[in-house]
């Protein structure tokens, strides 16, 4: 395992966490780092910065927005740490109105075929279907081999 660890992160894969910040205090920081450090050991990234330099650059990338309210993304790959943060709000009258979701054609990988517990910049499936139009759909679900939804593409999914 360690051999093929070893050629992921000379591969170019990184290893990401998307953050929100709310009030001006990152939502389940804790939690997130150590889901970071976690894919990143996976895929055989070692992160040499300590937990507390991430929060140190995160807190720094969110006070620059000016906000309180923000999107936060940690990106580690092999050339170390990257941040950014954004404002990232949708209308409101999609809370009212609704989205429009289209499944993907293409269908998502086995989950035996990449670890799926790392979020890994390991988007092939996510490109293409994002190309396979139409560019009106707000959201692509993606489905497995069985036809069951195991992820979206940018939102998450909660059914009962």
């Amino acid at each position: 395992m360690r051999v093929r660890a070893e050629w992921l992160a000379e591969e170019n894969v990184s290893v990401f966490e998307s953050l929100k910040s709310y009030c001006g205090v990152i939502f389940k920081l804790e939690e997130h780092l150590d889901r970071l450090y976690a894919s990143a050991k996976t895929v055989g990234i070692a992160i040499r910065e300590r937990r507390s330099e991430i929060t140190r650059l995160l807190y720094r990338a969110l006070k620059r927005t000016g906000r309180k309210e923000a999107f936060l993304r940690i990106t580690a790959a092999k050339g170390g740490i990257f941040v950014i943060a954004a404002s990232r709000s949708y209308p409101g009258e999609i809370f009212k109105k609704g989205i429009s979701v289209r499944t993907a054609a293409v269908k998502k990988n086995p989950s035996r075929a990449f670890y799926p517990e790392a979020k890994s910049s390991s988007y092939g499936s996510a490109v293409l279907a994002t190309l396979e139009g139409p560019p009106e759909a707000f959201e692509i679900l993606f489905l497995g081999e069985d036809g069951c939804i195991l992820e979206a593409r940018k939102s998450n999914v909660f059914m009962e």
